[in-house]
């Protein structure tokens, strides 16, 4: 950390309910990111001298602010996480409902993600103010301006329909979560996320003995290691290409008491 660096902790940031790391852990995410566009690609211990605290307090932060739907996270084997600051909004437009949601010294309205409403209060060029999309085609002209496009609307395309899990799904999946948190210490919630990438690797045929393999063979390589026990988490280690892949690596590391594996059957060596 350079003694120019500084960090922007706004009003709004403080009415989310937030503990004081997550807070500063989110205001110096937010602070790279809060064009939409760029992803902090920081390290965890960077986070944690802004925050004042342990890399593993970040930690537990950032999954915190990622449940909250507040962080975006994208996973890049062989690198850190990166993350990019999700923006909340109020429902109304007020008489100033710029002010209410992002107090910024471009456009206070863009990257917001909501809606579409047209906000009476702000010229022309500043009017969009959404509260479900995340307008992305914003340019920023250097005088400050924005030149918003509005998105076209999609009506004909049939809507997706949200993942349905079963009380057998959210079972498994509560089991995989509890023998990951007995392994690694850390706490996890039984998400959306957690159980659509936990419930993926059931319906393809993996058992739950094949979950616990791949989880003790991680938490045995990374959970000493500082930077890689941020890694502990079921979207990275269930990750259909990641989850393959640590399944293959722990079976190979059966084979040194001289057995071998052959049609996902292990057989003892003599």
């Amino acid at each position: 950390m350079r003694e120019t660096d500084y960090i922007s902790i706004q009003g709004w940031m403080m009415n989310l309910g937030l503990s004081q790391t997550e807070v500063l852990v989110y205001a110096t995410i937010h602070g790279f990111t809060r064009d939409q566009k760029h992803w902090f690609t920081g390290s965890v211990k960077y986070l944690s001298e802004w925050a004042s605290c342990s890399t593993r307090s970040v930690i537990r932060a950032l999954r915190s602010l990622e449940e909250k739907g507040l962080l975006i996270t994208k996973s890049e084997d062989g690198k850190e996480n990166s993350y990019q600051a999700k923006i909340p909004t109020t429902k109304k437009c007020k008489q100033n409902p710029c002010q209410n949601v992002m107090d910024s010294d471009t456009d206070p309205c863009q990257n917001v993600m909501g809606p579409l409403t047209i906000c009476p209060q702000t010229p022309d060029n500043l009017s969009l103010y959404t509260n479900d999309i995340n307008i992305k085609n914003i340019e920023i002209s250097e005088a400050g301006a924005s030149q918003p496009s509005l998105p076209v609307a999609q009506n004909d395309k049939p809507k997706k329909k949200p993942p349905t899990f079963t009380d057998g799904d959210k079972a498994f999946c509560k089991q995989v979560l509890d023998y990951l948190e007995a392994k690694s210490g850390y706490s996890y919630s039984l998400t959306k996320e957690n159980l659509k990438y936990i419930t993926a690797r059931k319906k393809e045929g993996r058992t739950l003995e094949d979950l616990q393999h791949v989880i003790d063979f991680k938490c045995q390589e990374w959970l000493s290691d500082e930077k890689m026990s941020s890694y502990l988490r079921p979207n990275t280690l269930f990750r259909p290409t990641n989850f393959d892949n640590y399944l293959a690596q722990w079976k190979k590391s059966q084979t040194r008491d001289g057995g071998y594996y052959a049609d996902d059957n292990y057989y003892y060596g003599s």
